[in-house]
C-alpha cells in the first residue's frame, strides 16, 4: 500500500490510502484517529467522481462509526455505500456494504420488527449465495433469537457460518461467531458460547487478526466466567484489554464485565463495583441496544443498591424499543427481585 501511494495515479493512491487505514485498524490501530483520514478519502473520492472508491470509503467509515458506538450514523453511511456500490457495479464492495448494513441493523437501535424484513430483503438481493448472504443468515438468526426463537436462530446462524467456512472465509467465520455466541449466552448455554468463541479465538490468532480478536477474547472470558472458571476468564479479559483499542466501545464493555465478575469472585466487591460503574458509563456513550442490556444484566448486582433500579429500568426501556423480548423478560425478573 505504501508503494502504491508513492507510485500510483490519483485513483490507485487513493485506494491504497483507504485500504492502508483499514489494514492498520485490523492490526489494532485507534479507531477515533482513523476517522479523520478515512473521511478525507471519502471527500477525495467524491471529487474524483469515483463511485466504487466512494462506496468502499463509506463502508469503512460506517464500520468505524459502528465500532465506536455510533450505530445510527453508521447505518446512514452504509446505506449510502450500498447505493454507490450499486451505481458503480462493483459486486465486491456491494457485498461488503450489504453485510455491514445488516450487522448494524442488529447492533443498533432499529427494532427487530423492522430489522428482520430488511435483512431478508438484503439477503434476496445477494441472489442467495456468497459471503454476504452467509453473514445475513447469521444476523437473521440472531434477530430471531431476540424474539425467543432460539431453535430457528441457532439453525440460521449455524448454516450461515457453515457457508462462510465452505467459502474459505475463516476470519469472517470467526468474527461472525460473536453474535452466534451471544445467542447461546442469551439462551443460558455458556458452554456452547465457549466452544464457538474458543474456535474463533484460535482462527484469529493464527491469522494475526486483532480487530475481532479483542472482542472474541472478552466474550470467551464471559462464557468462562458464567461457568465459574474465573482464573481462565481473567486471562482472556486481560488479553482483550491489551489487544483492544481504547475507542472500541464493545470490547471495552465486555472485558470490564468479565473483570467485574472475577473481582467479585475474589471477594473484592469495591473493585467489582468500580468496574460495574464503568460498564454503565460506557453503555451510556453508545447507541448499541444489542449488547448494552446484556452488559448491564451481568454487572447490575455489583452496583450501589441505589443505582440498580434506574439502571435496570433504562435497560428495560431499551430492550422494549429494540424488540429484545428475551432480555426484557430477564430484566423484569431482576426488577421484581429488588427490595
Amino acid at each position: 500500500y505504501r508503494r502504491a501511494r508513492q507510485l500510483g495515479d490519483p485513483r490507485t493512491a487513493l485506494i491504497a490510502r483507504q485500504r492502508g487505514i483499514w489494514n492498520d485498524l485490523m492490526r489494532g490501530a485507534s479507531m477515533v484517529e482513523a476517522l479523520g483520514p478515512m473521511e478525507e478519502t471519502v471527500e477525495e473520492a467524491e471529487r474524483l467522481g469515483d463511485e466504487s472508491i466512494l462506496a468502499e470509503g463509506l463502508t469503512r467509515l460506517g464500520v468505524i462509526a459502528s465500532w465506536i458506538g455510533e450505530n445510527d450514523r453508521a447505518l446512514i453511511l452504509l446505506r449510502r455505500a450500498v447505493a454507490d456500490a450499486q451505481a458503480s457495479g462493483d459486486p465486491r464492495i456491494l457485498a461488503e456494504a450489504t453485510r455491514w448494513v445488516a450487522l448494524v441493523l442488529l447492533w443498533g437501535s432499529t427494532p427487530v420488527g423492522d430489522a428482520l424484513p430488511e435483512v431478508r430483503r438484503l439477503a434476496e438481493s445477494t441472489g442467495g449465495a456468497g459471503f454476504a448472504y452467509a453473514e445475513l443468515l447469521v444476523v437473521e438468526g440472531t434477530l430471531l433469537a431476540l424474539t425467543g426463537d432460539f431453535e430457528g436462530g441457532r439453525a440460521l446462524a449455524a448454516e450461515g457460518r457453515r457457508q462462510l467456512l465452505e467459502l474459505g472465509q475463516k476470519v469472517q467465520y470467526a468474527g461472525i461467531g460473536q453474535p452466534a455466541a451471544i445467542i447461546e449466552l442469551l439462551a443460558g448455554d455458556a458452554p456452547a458460547a465457549e466452544r464457538i468463541m474458543r474456535e474463533a479465538h484460535g482462527m484469529l490468532n493464527a491469522a494475526g487478526e486483532r480487530g475481532f480478536l479483542s472482542t472474541v477474547s472478552a466474550l470467551l472470558g464471559l462464557a468462562l466466567a458464567r461457568q465459574g472458571r474465573y482464573d481462565e476468564a481473567d486471562r482472556f479479559a486481560d488479553e482483550s484489554r491489551e489487544a483492544g483499542s481504547d475507542d472500541d466501545v464493545v470490547t471495552q464493555i465486555y472485558w470490564r464485565i468479565v473483570k467485574t465478575n472475577v473481582e467479585a469472585a475474589k471477594g473484592d466487591l469495591d473493585e467489582a463495583a468500580r468496574l460495574a460503574a464503568e460498564v454503565v458509563e460506557l453503555t451510556n456513550r453508545t447507541d448499541d441496544t444489542f449488547d448494552g442490556p446484556i452488559a448491564l444484566m451481568d454487572v447490575v448486582d455489583f452496583l450501589d443498591p441505589a443505582r440498580r433500579r434506574p439502571v435496570l429500568e433504562r435497560a428495560l426501556a431499551e430492550t422494549a424499543r429494540k424488540g429484545n423480548v428475551v432480555s426484557a423478560e430477564q430484566i423484569r425478573a431482576k426488577l421484581a427481585a429488588l427490595p
